[in-house]
């Protein structure tokens, strides 16, 4: 008996040791004492006893616990309090302390508790329980209010006993509004509130500098282009995925080659001679869209892509990438300072979301081609202009002068176009993804694989893989947390630095290879298939890496650290080996080498505010900016003297004709702040400063200030509106003036002089040699923009129209200055006195034609008017840029000659200073014969987009417009009269020019004319059908099947149709240069 009873006791110790030893994590702040004790009951399966007067006697409780012992949790949550508690087997019971001043409490002092003000709280979440951190809360009637932390919670104190109403609002959700009611003693905890996001395109989230706002909310120009859009387009850059889509966005190709350059410029051309390419930013992290190699102030190779700049954004995958902003006037730029006055572009990837993991994969294959092709001569057409052209010069025919006519079979046919770029290219596509995480931790990574080939007759290529990112961490307690992205690709391009295009003009009945077989080089020309045998090698790296850290300091108070990094190293090769040259002359075997690598680093410290003041929302915030850039090839040789070409990719086999070599560093620092104020969502205001320093400039002028103010008043909102306009769901004015900066300047020493090596040297060593003389007085170029925008929304924005016009004028132009060459320079860098002012209007309608269950049809539509003209130069008709531009005239204008017509077989051109000569100078200025005859810009440009939804089907059209003038085939080509070793397009052998084959002739001279008049200009407009996407959704009982969330099959194609009447083999691209690819592609994406 007495050992039973020693079990049961030691049996009875240990249940209670692990009783009261059982862990508990707890994490409430300001909460009812008894709130906290039910969740106490569920974690630990204690019951609990107390009673109505015990509840007016607690204390909210504010407990952070990570497994802690239970007996540890009771004696924290009762501490202070006028209650104590004693544990009866699995029983909390609760009982008031003794002789506690609660015990003597008399009827008086409690009903004196009815004048006691206590705190509201809750906590504000999204539908996946996501915590809404910055929601509005406002307590009514009253002016009591507050904005919910990292958690999502929200505390309102000193609230007295009655009824109220709660408005929650939060940017992209609808409002709520909760009626509540406050008792004498209680605090009232109002547990979760779940906010919708709302349907309106007005209230979807953009992305601006250093913050978030809607399109609903926004003071500035903001454009927002989504991935949906950017993924049914098969191209390889994302900036090709927003031409046409974006109002004040003009962007064309400079031709069709994979990789090739985008140019891209937003609002007009702000200046003469600095750079006018828009800043751009991705994940917080500058990157520049100018070729590596051009960044030397020295010979380089062409980096591939036909010989075009080739595109950095080449090396970014845009399946990567959730949306683009387009930042545009002042409002929106000026806290960029220095680097604002073109325009920035956002680019944000995509970031992981709580939820399941899911795996994505993405697969398409397709084909390009080129639709458009010059008309030109056939073989009779063409022999019948030589053989008259020898007659009009009165001239014998000899083998070397006309081997097309005595040499060459006369009925052979080559279309050149067709052998050289009538090819197929083939495109395959690959993108995997893995993603997922919780409320705390989210994650994405994704791999890409993209090869193109060309429409060229060989097997090069354009190849690119890619790995991608991304991982945030939120702590427990909502108050940290940090993220970081990174994407690194690498892509390898082989394909010819010539652009086969401009070979259209060969002699139609050139050979191209020799009775044995070897390649035909005769008639002064190279075969065409030599140049496919020179080889290039383009290897290119890029590395983005971002790092953010964010803090809740306190309530509406946040401490944000960014740190980023980007490197693109390209590695260049060019190869021209003997058996792409003439055999019968010595052969000249030889190589270039180049290696070139810009890294950059950024880091941005930024401190933001957040209070509701009033029935308003007041933000403010401070930050500053460090920021390294540095070039640095270390070499480029150019070596000769192969003796086999086994040997040409050795440099060390050759002799180095020469060798270079460049380093260049940009440092800026800046401090920047923003101070925004919404009043009842109605009327909005916003300022910004900025205050930046860059290297590019010498220390009298190296700082400068910009800034902007933007309002906004929401006039729907208005009762009087309201009432007498119903159908009015959306009302906007707004408007913006600021100031902006260009430092674009193309050397980062222009301030100071400098030396580069003598080609001489004396006692063996080399010398130095000015190159370049110092100005340390040159200023800011300074953009000044002033714009005005109507936004309104019809049958509950269903229907959303966006008018916009600006005004943007642009001084202290940064430019070369011409010098005397007695000074022994021929230039320096100094500010023009000019002013550039581009204004504009820009107009954008979206419609949801119709919302059904099975049936969705909506439209997108923007156009866009520029105007840019030289306001002011005083003194330009003695300066250097006479003959290059003219006040009162667009930056680009096409200055010509007049043609007259043809005189005897002669083009005549109109001698409008009638000084008896033909001169090239600017008439307008009073230097020559050449007259205005339009602008290369386009007159306006924009996009139509349909998108139509059919139970599981969704077919997107795009349209894209240009109203522009354009250069016809064959402007500039001097040479290439009629009768000449050359074949022409169809439309000059039809004017009347009488042939010729004897250079200087004075049909040649008039011909030389002839090309450089207006009688080349011609409609160059277009209506192209860009994009056109149909996909199909499996059901989901099949994709169930196959153990996939969904299956979609998708067909895309790319510039599928052109409607124009321009002169030429492509409207947007013009001249002789590879037109933009048709392209198809069909695919498959799905997701377990």
């Amino acid at each position: 008996m007495r050992l039973i009873a020693i079990l049961l006791l030691v049996t009875f110790m240990q249940v209670s040791a692990s009783t009261f030893a059982q862990k508990v994590t707890l994490r409430e702040n300001n909460r009812s004492l008894i709130l906290v004790l039910k969740q106490l009951k569920a974690k630990t399966g204690y019951n609990l006893l107390y009673t109505e007067r015990h509840l007016k006697l607690a204390r909210p409780v504010s407990i952070q616990v990570k497994n802690a012992e239970l007996l540890q949790v009771l004696e924290q949550l009762f501490e202070g309090q006028a209650l104590t508690y004693e544990l009866d087997k699995k029983t909390i019971v609760i009982r008031e302390k003794p002789n506690s001043p609660a015990q003597s409490v008399t009827t008086n002092m409690e009903e004196s508790l009815m004048d006691k003000q206590i705190p509201v709280h809750g906590r504000i979440i999204d539908s996946l329980d996501k915590p809404l951190q910055g929601a509005s809360i406002r307590l009514m009637p009253g002016s009591k209010s507050a904005s919910s932390n990292g958690s999502g919670s929200f505390t309102i104190n000193d609230v007295k006993p009655g009824n109220y109403t709660l408005e929650i609002s939060y940017v992209g959700f609808e409002v709520v509004r909760k009626k509540i009611k406050v008792d004498a003693v209680n605090s009232l905890d109002i547990g979760n509130v779940i906010l919708t996001p709302l349907n309106s395109p007005l209230d979807e989230v953009q992305v601006i500098a250093y913050g978030t706002t809607s399109r609903r909310l926004s003071t500035g120009s903001v454009s927002k282009v989504q991935a949906a859009v950017i993924e049914r387009q098969p191209v390889s850059n994302v900036l090709q995925s927003l031409q046409g889509r974006v109002p004040g966005l003009y962007i064309s190709q400079s031709n069709g080659i994979a990789g090739s350059g985008i140019n891209v410029s937003i609002r007009g051309r702000n200046s003469i001679n600095a750079g006018n390419s828009p800043l751009y930013i991705v994940d917080g992290v500058p990157f520049s869209n100018t070729t590596v190699s051009s960044q030397a102030e020295g010979v380089v190779l062409s980096d591939g892509a036909a010989g075009s700049n080739f595109s950095p954004f080449n090396t970014i995958n845009p399946d990567d990438i959730e949306s683009v902003e387009v930042l545009k006037d002042a409002d929106a730029t000026s806290i960029y300072g220095a680097r604002g006055a073109n325009g920035v572009i956002l680019i944000t990837t995509k970031k992981g979301k709580a939820g399941r993991s899911n795996f994505d994969v993405n697969f398409s294959q397709g084909f390009g081609n080129v639709v458009g092709t010059a008309d030109v001569l056939g073989t009779k057409e063409y022999l019948d202009l030589r053989k008259q052209a020898f007659v009009n010069d009165g001239l014998d025919k000899t083998d070397a002068d006309s081997p097309d006519l005595l040499l060459w079979d006369q009925n052979a046919y080559t279309d050149w176009q067709k052998l050289l770029i009538g090819n197929n290219s083939q495109i395959t596509n690959l993108v995997t993804s893995f993603s997922g995480g919780n409320e705390d931790t989210r994650f994405k990574l994704s791999g890409s694989f993209r090869r193109e080939t060309t429409v060229y007759q060989d097997d090069k290529s354009y190849k690119r893989g890619g790995l991608y990112a991304t991982l945030d961490h939120t702590s427990p307690n909502k108050k940290l947390n940090v993220g970081f992205s990174m994407i690194y690709t690498k892509d390898s391009n082989t394909l010819p630095t010539l652009d086969m295009t401009n070979l259209y003009n060969m002699p139609p009945n050139y050979p191209l290879y020799t009775p044995s077989g070897q390649l035909y080089f005769g008639g002064g020309f190279t075969n065409p298939l030599a140049f496919l045998l020179t080889t290039d090698y383009n290897d290119t790296e890029n590395a983005i890496l971002n790092t953010t850290v964010k803090y809740n300091i306190a309530n509406g108070l946040d401490l944000k650290l960014s740190a980023g990094y980007n490197k693109i190293s390209l590695d260049m090769e060019n190869n021209r080996p003997s058996t792409s040259q003439d055999p019968s002359t010595a052969a000249d075997i030889n190589s270039t080498f180049s290696l070139a690598t810009t890294t950059a680093y950024i880091v941005e410290p930024q401190l933001d505010y957040r209070r509701l003041i009033g029935r308003g929302k007041f933000m403010a915030t401070i930050g500053g900016t460090w920021q390294q850039s540095q070039f640095n090839q270390p070499y480029t040789l150019f070596v000769t003297g192969y003796s086999s070409d086994a040997l040409i990719r050795n440099p060390a086999a050759g002799n180095i004709s020469y060798k270079l070599s460049y380093f260049s560093e940009y440092k800026y620092l800046s401090a920047f702040g923003r101070l925004s104020y919404n009043w009842d969502d109605k009327y909005l205001f916003n300022a910004t400063f900025r205050r930046d320093g860059s290297s590019k400039f010498g220390a009298n002028n190296r700082f400068g200030n910009f800034g902007s103010v933007g309002a906004g008043w929401i006039f729907s909102k208005e009762h009087v509106v309201a009432e007498l306009f119903d159908f009015l769901s959306h009302g906007k004015l707004r408007g913006s003036y600021g100031s902006v900066g260009n430092d674009q300047i193309a050397s980062n020493y222009a301030y100071k002089d400098t030396y580069r090596n003598s080609a001489y040297s004396y006692g063996g060593m080399s010398g130095l040699v000015v190159n370049g003389i110092a100005n340390p007085d040159y200023q800011w170029e300074v953009t000044k923009k002033l714009e005005f925008a109507l936004e309104l929304g019809f049958m509950k924005d269903r229907v959303l129209l966006t008018t916009a016009v600006y005004k943007n004028k642009s001084d202290n132009m940064l430019v070369n200055y011409a010098l005397s060459p007695q000074t022994g320079f021929t230039s320096y860098t100094a500010n023009l006195p000019a002013v550039v002012e581009n204004r504009g209007l820009e107009i954008e309608l979206n419609t949801r034609n119709v919302n059904s269950k099975t049936f969705q049809w909506s439209t997108d539509f923007n156009i866009s008017f520029l105007r840019n003209k030289l306001a002011r130069y005083d003194g330009i008709k003695s300066s250097a840029y006479a003959n290059t531009y003219v006040v009162g005239q667009p930056l680009d204008l096409i200055s010509l000659y007049q043609f007259s017509g043809i005189v005897d077989g002669v083009p005549v051109v109109k001698d409008l200073n009638g000084d008896g000569s033909i001169s090239s100078g600017f008439f307008e200025n009073g230097n020559g014969d050449h007259a205005i005859a339009g602008q290369s810009s386009p007159k306006f440009f924009g996009g139509l987009n349909n998108s139509l939804t059919f139970k599981r089907f969704q077919l997107d059209l795009f349209f894209q417009f240009v109203k522009q003038k354009g250069y016809m085939l064959g402007y500039g080509e001097y040479d290439y009269f009629p009768g000449s070793l050359n074949n022409i397009p169809t439309y000059i052998a039809s004017q009347g020019i009488k042939p010729t084959t004897t250079t200087g002739s004075e049909v040649a001279n008039g011909y030389e004319y002839y090309v450089d008049s207006d009688a080349m200009i011609t409609d160059a407009s277009f209506i192209r059908l860009k994009n056109l996407s149909l996909t199909y959704n499996l059901p989901e009982k099949i994709a169930g099947k196959m153990k996939m969330n969904y299956c979609k099959v998708f067909l895309r194609g790319q510039n599928l149709l052109t409607f124009t009447k321009y002169k030429g083999i492509d409207p947007e691209t013009q001249g002789n240069v590879l037109p933009p690819l048709r392209m198809l592609t069909a695919g498959l994406q799905f997701n377990f």
